[in-house]
């Protein structure tokens, strides 16, 4: 994974300090735009160096996650993002975002079964 990348791949870390109410604001320069608890939370995701600070040199990106309850159980977890322009979206993807992605999202289950975020 892209060094950027290993800084950045924190949509378990950043859910974690939804459900916490933690600072809506990173070190890193993410920012919780809106929350709709506990259905919807919309987020400005930038890039960092190994050390957390900001790169203004890589484009952000708008996330927007919402859950709905299944009526068959369960819930359903919906992830949009929304980028700049199509050549910031190029260059994300290019940097290994998506398997930054794939890999946060690997650890979804595992927040839960732990307890991440509960009261």
């Amino acid at each position: 994974m892209h060094p950027q990348n290993r800084a950045r791949s924190r949509l378990g870390l950043l859910a974690r300090g939804f459900c916490q109410s933690q600072t809506p604001r990173t070190k890193e320069g993410d920012q919780v735009v809106a929350v709709d608890a506990p259905r919807r939370f919309e987020f400005e995701d930038g890039f960092a160096d190994d050390a957390g600070n900001p790169n203004l040199d890589v484009p952000s990106m708008t996330i927007r996650v919402t859950l709905n309850e299944r009526p068959e159980g369960g819930t359903r977890m919906a992830i949009e993002t929304t980028f700049p322009s199509r050549d910031a979206m190029d260059q994300i993807i290019a940097m290994g975002a998506e398997e930054g992605v794939i890999s946060a999202l690997a650890q979804i289950d595992d927040l839960l079964r732990a307890g991440v975020g509960s009261s």
